[in-house]
């Protein structure tokens, strides 16, 4: 092999391309995980977009009712009630997992 001036500038050139095939293929990956994160971005806010229109939609329902309105359930003194206190029974299916779950926890430790 001749070892002269066009082939050390062909060499040269050589590793040039290398070098930006190389930041091409580092760009791409990068753009990839970048659409990925753009997807996923976009799938929460049309999950949000849905839920928005949802809770619109409610709240023009609510909006409409009246204490005269049919099918509405209306229980004079309803206010006076205290919502301190739990209407659970102990025996129900609430009550077990929060015991479930405490057990799985370890004893608070005593001073």
């Amino acid at each position: 092999m001749v070892h002269d001036g066009v082939e050390k500038n062909l060499t040269k050139e050589v590793e040039k391309i290398k070098n930006c095939q190389d930041k091409m293929r580092k760009m791409l990956e990068k753009a990839a995980i970048q659409l990925k994160l753009n997807r996923a971005a976009q799938h929460a806010c049309e999950c949000d977009s849905g839920d928005k229109h949802h809770a619109q939609g409610i709240d023009d329902k609510c909006h409409q009712l009246r204490n005269t309105s049919m099918g509405l359930g209306y229980y004079p003194g309803i206010e006076n009630v205290d919502n301190t206190i739990s209407t659970q029974r102990p025996g129900s299916g609430s009550h077990r997992r929060t015991s479930r779950g405490l057990r799985g926890r370890e004893p608070p430790a005593r001073d």
